[in-house]
């Protein structure tokens, strides 16, 4: 029994912890789903890929990839399958927003830094600078807690990139000098002739414009290595050699250098530019203008014209506004210079109109100017707006510079509550795991101790019933030898009395003649009488003995009390109900009731101070036994007064049988202590 305790106990616990080991095991495993022949496909696909030649063919392919990119479970293979699709194809937003998704999940640290690095950069092609910007910064920090100094390089040019293209270049230098200070003998080569690129941009925007030719020079010479060609497309290097050369030419137009950037320009149309690709169009469409501008520098007008008109249309193509006004404005100095003010005056004006509803700075000052250069009339208000227009120009240059440090600063604030925050979730992590064990601890010791209180009671069950039967063993012993000793006795007597006597009668019979037996009559007859007295007398003796055998249980309750009635003044009395079979109750019935009115007796003697306690069995309801043990002593407070390891004890003997104990005492009034019993 005890053995079946211990491995209902092992169950017990066994489903507890179940749950616990299903958790760890979920929590190690990382179940890997993949399918070698897609990653293949998806691979080959990537590898083959070149977004500068990509047509709307090439596009539909890609946006269909990106559904089975997105459809893809999160393990580490098919992670660097999605970063370099974004690297290679220049897809939409919600593949990387995918990426980052995916790397937070697994808590890859390089996988979120090139995830925002790729959100930033798809912002940037779309010109929304702010959120580039953002999403730079927040690569920056993720790249700087992992100490990559290559992706931190390779991200601070990206915000240099972004400065640049707002004006703000002293912002843009340190970022350059700050992205060059990560520079290793690891960084790619292709890296370095962006910084140069970039370094040549900020130093132009700053006027130093020796420096910018220096570096825009070196940044062209660097396309010639071998280690740069063999990992970008003719492609894309020859949209580098035209941004490149046509920011040379510019340059040298400003140093008023016309042959040399004449040169420089027809080079770029002539070797580098590509009409049929869409990408080569637009940059096409910037050497274009500066061509023109530097035509009518010249006084050379007759291919101004075709240039700029070649602009606008590529401008409106690609639904460029900034195309489409520096082209428009060139044209409106085309025409004044072309004396063709008809055509001028309204262009000027639509375009002024225009530039001022989307707040472009920049283009009012350079309508501005064509209104004081050719328009006449009173130019005093179009020197008015160019002062003012000047000033808010230079108020926006700072303005924007002020985004910036703003985005910065609300960025930094971002992650420093981000890191919050994780520090928090990790902490209460901690705490619920620990309460989580606390509490698993608390009810594997309850269970524990539920089941030694348990195996403690059927140990005490058993003990009790071994004494128990030893009891009545040894009283049945007692009692065989009594009887025993009586038999011995009583044929004792019967030998030497009733034999001996009817020996001698039946010998004197013999003896008699028949003249003396009327005689000897009355003699014989009264030995006779005397021995049948004799026998009764012995016949009784065994009737009475035999009344006072044990019957069972009611008399080791009276015997028992008996026992305590001899040791005090106390007078006991036990009261049992004629209609209450107690000899019914199961055994471990008896035992358990016997051993409580033994400790209650116990209690009563030494505690009580009571003359009289009276213990009573009856009927509380036909299944329910009740037993009531009352005496009439000092009594106590029952609410407050704790419960020795007596009662404890007793409390648990009734309710192993399943029944109640109830205390009714009160100082001075003395005490009842109630047993209610189930009879079955």
């Amino acid at each position: 029994m005890i053995l079946f305790g211990y491995l209902k106990l092992n169950t017990r616990i066994f489903y507890l912890l179940v749950p616990i080991l299903c958790l760890a095991m979920h929590s190690c495993i990382k179940k890997e789903v993949s399918n070698p022949k897609i990653q293949d496909s998806l691979r080959a696909f990537i590898d083959q890929y070149v977004d500068y030649s990509a047509d709307s063919i090439d596009i539909t392919k890609r946006d269909s990839i990106s559904r089975i990119i997105l459809s893809l479970p999160n393990s580490k293979i098919n992670r660097e399958l999605t970063k370099d699709f974004i690297f290679k194809t220049k897809c939409e937003k919600e593949v990387a927003d995918y990426f980052l998704k995916c790397s937070l999940e697994d808590k890859d640290s390089l996988g979120v830094g090139n995830a925002y690095f790729y959100i930033g950069d798809y912002y940037l092609r779309k010109q929304m600078h702010d959120s580039a910007y953002s999403y730079f910064l927040q690569a920056e920090n993720a790249f700087d807690l992992i100490k990559d100094s290559i992706n931190l390089s390779k991200t601070l040019l990206q915000k240099a990139v972004v400065l640049s293209k707002n004006g703000v270049f002293s912002e843009a230098e340190k970022q350059v000098l700050h992205s060059l200070n990560y520079n290793t003998s690891e960084t790619p080569i292709y890296h370095k002739q962006m910084q140069f690129m970039i370094i040549g941009d900020v130093f132009s925007g700053l006027g130093m414009l020796d420096d910018a030719t220096y570096f825009y020079s070196q940044a062209l010479d660097m396309l010639n290595y071998d280690e740069l060609k063999s990992v970008s497309s003719p492609g894309i290097n020859n949209l580098k050699i035209v941004y490149l050369t046509s920011s040379l030419g510019n340059i040298y137009i400003e140093q008023e250098k016309y042959d040399q950037a004449d040169a420089l320009f027809n080079k770029i149309i002539e070797k580098y530019i590509d009409r049929k690709n869409l990408n080569s169009e637009r940059y096409y469409a910037y050497v274009a203008i500066s061509l023109a501008n530097l035509k009518m520098k010249q006084h050379d007008l007759p291919k101004v014209y075709s240039l700029l008109e070649e602009a606008v249309n590529i401008g409106k193509k690609n639904k460029n506004r900034i195309i489409i006004h520096s082209a428009q404005l060139s044209l409106v100095e085309y025409y004044y210079l072309n004396g063709q003010k008809e055509l001028a005056g309204p262009l000027l004006d639509t375009i002024n109109t225009e530039v001022k509803e989307v707040g472009d700075f920049k283009s009012q000052l350079k309508a501005l100017e064509l209104y004081l250069a050719y328009a006449g009339g009173d130019s005093s208000k179009y020197f008015e707006d160019y002062i003012e227009i000047g000033k808010l120009f230079k108020g926006e240059t700072n303005l924007v510079k002020n985004n910036f440090i703003r985005i910065k600063a609300e960025t930094a604030k971002l992650l420093k509550l981000n890191r919050q925050l994780s520090d928090k979730n990790k902490l209460l992590t901690v705490i619920g795991a620990c309460l989580f064990v606390i509490i698993c601890s608390i009810l594997v010791i309850y269970l524990y101790r539920s089941k030694m209180k348990e195996v403690r009671l059927i140990k005490m069950f058993q003990r009790d019933t071994e004494q128990y039967y030893n009891s009545v063993i040894n009283i049945q012993n007692y009692l065989n030898l009594v009887k025993d000793r009586e038999r011995s006795s009583m044929a004792k007597e019967l030998n030497d009395g009733v034999l001996n006597r009817l020996f001698a009668t039946r010998f004197s019979l013999i003896q008699l003649g028949e003249k003396e037996i009327e005689s000897k009559k009355s003699i014989l007859i009264d030995e006779i009488l005397e021995v049948e007295r004799y026998i009764r007398d012995i016949s009784h003796t065994i009737v009475n003995e035999q009344a006072i055998e044990i019957q069972g249980f009611e008399q080791l309750i009276r015997e028992l009390v008996l026992v305590y009635s001899k040791e005090s003044t106390i007078k006991f009395k036990v009261e049992i109900d004629p209609l209450l079979d107690i000899e019914n109750l199961s055994h471990q019935k008896k035992i358990n009731i016997y051993r409580s009115i033994q400790e209650m007796l116990q209690n009563v003697l030494i505690h009580s101070k009571c003359s009289i306690c009276t213990i009573y069995f009856g009927h509380k309801t036909p299944s329910l036994l009740e037993l009531k043990i009352v005496d009439n002593g000092k009594g106590f407070d029952s609410r407050v007064t704790k419960k020795g390891t007596g009662l404890l004890n007793i409390k648990e003997r009734i309710e192993l049988i399943n029944g109640k104990v109830f205390i009714i005492s009160k100082i001075g009034g003395g005490t009842t202590f109630l047993f209610v019993i189930p009879i079955s």
